[in-house]
């Protein structure tokens, strides 16, 4: 309930408290359910870690094309 960037939304209706799946603790919880779907992560911490999950996600991307 800490994280602006979900407190925010949450609050104003934008996205409801079910639209969060699951946490890092609970990572068999996420699957695709279809080829469309959109993944979010919140990383909590320092502005190091969004930069090194970007990374790897664009390492990943490109691998695929």
């Amino acid at each position: 309930n800490h994280i602006g960037e979900l407190k925010i939304p949450i609050s104003q209706g934008v996205i409801s408290k079910d639209d969060v799946i699951a946490d890092y603790y609970e990572l068999s919880k996420f699957s695709p359910w279809s080829v469309g779907e959109i993944t979010l992560f919140k990383n909590g911490g320092g502005a190091h870690l969004d930069i090194m999950i970007s990374q790897a996600l664009l390492n990943a991307w490109q691998a695929r094309c």
